[in-house]
């Protein structure tokens, strides 16, 4: 996913020359050179956490002694500090923190599996069942093994040329590779366990999603070699594989047999498509194509071309895919396209 950026750079001579920066993402344009906003004096920014739980409907932001507040919606409920006027070159990084956490309200019907930056899954391609639908035999655990696209939206400060700095937003595509198998059902399937991760099926607030490495599975029992606390045991019922390639890999070969190299073969190809650059740089130009967004100046008008970009990558999402919240890794190839205006 690329857009293209003008970049200044000189030549020995001294003549100023313009290249083209390809990036995953594109250049935001703000509406206006101020905003009005609200600000007041906390030199300590551990009493920040209880501001905003005190002004939910503020949008808050703490930098060198004072917070800045944008409101989130028309009548508030409270006030906070005293109204200003900010000059948006001066606060781009509020105007960063403003986008990004407007960017998970804007698709409601995804849910993020981290907010900073915002990453969410798709729902409706799943390369799994798509690699396997031509095979001989399909075991009954197959289903319990998905790779689904992954998108991952964030607003960045970006400088190309040396001091002018500008926003852009930046799209993100990779996979997310989950396998919610019980681990008895595996292990009687014939696949060795020793060695990979779990992770908690249902994590409360506060506590570490991964486990640990299994040492081996005794009946309703899973003993740890080593643990991320002190604990050396842990119900079956409670977790699940790491998405892991290795988990996928040692598991599949078991479950598919002499299938398991045309599925992988199978499963590239597939990837390959929803990761390349054209594909890409295709879900980038229909964000471009939202238009003027209006920041900061317009909130309404960001909000209901958001929206529209979210039924987008509803109807879209066979463009696109994503990483593996523990493992994955960005995978995106170049390739042009005019600046948008935000």
């Amino acid at each position: 996913m690329i857009t293209t950026f003008k970049h200044a750079a000189k030549q020995s001579s001294g003549t100023a020359v313009m290249h083209e920066l390809l990036l995953n993402g594109f250049h935001l344009s703000l509406s206006s050179e101020t905003f009005a906003a609200r600000s007041m004096s906390l030199p300590d920014n551990s009493q920040l956490k209880h501001l905003r739980a005190l002004h939910p409907d503020w949008f808050i932001y703490w930098r060198e002694g004072f917070v800045y507040a944008v409101t989130r919606k028309e009548a508030p409920a409270t006030t906070i500090g005293d109204r200003v006027t900010l000059q948006c070159a001066e606060h781009l990084q509020f105007i960063v923190a403003v986008i990004d956490g407007l960017l998970p309200t804007k698709f409601p019907g995804y849910d993020a599996f981290r907010r900073h930056p915002f990453a969410f899954a798709g729902k409706k391609d799943e390369l799994v069942g798509a690699s396997t639908a031509r095979l001989r035999t399909k075991p009954a655990l197959l289903k319990c093994f998905t790779i689904r696209p992954t998108f991952i939206l964030e607003a960045k400060i970006i400088e190309t040329v040396p001091d002018q700095t500008a926003i852009g937003l930046f799209l993100t595509i990779n996979t997310k590779w989950e396998c919610t198998a019980d681990l008895c059902a595996l292990e009687a399937a014939g696949a060795e366990l020793g060695g990979l991760y779990v992770v908690r099926r249902n994590p409360q607030p506060g506590e570490r999603r991964l486990v640990g490495q299994i040492k081996n599975v005794a009946g309703s029992t899973v003993n740890l070699s080593a643990a991320y606390d002190d604990r050396t045991t842990i119900r079956v019922e409670e977790v699940y594989l790491e998405g892991s390639k290795t988990s996928f890999a040692r598991c599949l070969k078991a479950l598919l047999g002499r299938d398991y190299d045309s599925f992988e073969q199978i499963r590239q190809r597939e990837e390959a498509k929803l990761l390349s650059g054209p594909a890409v740089n295709e879900m980038v130009g229909q964000v471009q194509k939202l238009g003027p967004m209006g920041m900061p100046a317009k909130f309404e008008e960001w909000d209901r071309e958001m929206e529209q970009f979210a039924a987008h990558v509803a109807a879209k999402e066979a463009i696109s895919g994503c990483a593996c919240a523990e493992h994955g890794q960005p995978a995106s190839q170049p390739s042009k396209m005019e600046a948008a205006h935000a």
